[in-house]
C-alpha cells in the first residue's frame, strides 16, 4: 500500500516503538503505530512494522501528533514488563 509522504514522526526513547502521521489528499491526517521489528531473514535486518490495529485519524496535525503520542504509550507501557 502507497502512502502519502510523512509529516511527523515520534519514537520512544528506547527506540522500540514509533509513530508516523501522513497528511491525506483529504486533508485529514493518519496515524501509525509501528514496533521495531528484528526477526528478518537475513542476520542483522530489522525495520519498523506497523501495529495490527492499522491507522488512526485525525482532523489537524495536533490531535494526530497527541493521538501518536498515546499509541507510544501503550505500546511501551505494553512491554515494560518484559
Amino acid at each position: 500500500m502507497m502512502r502519502e509522504p510523512v509529516v511527523y514522526t515520534g519514537t520512544s526513547r528506547d527506540r522500540s516503538a514509533r509513530f508516523e502521521v501522513v497528511e491525506r489528499r483529504d486533508g485529514l491526517y493518519e496515524i501509525w503505530g509501528q514496533y521495531f521489528q528484528t526477526d528478518g531473514f537475513y542476520p542483522g535486518e530489522s525495520w519498523y512494522a506497523d501495529i495490527r490495529d492499522g491507522a488512526h485519524f485525525a482532523s489537524t496535525l495536533e490531535a494526530a501528533i497527541q493521538i501518536g503520542e498515546e499509541i507510544l504509550r501503550n505500546l511501551t507501557d505494553a512491554n515494560a514488563g518484559e
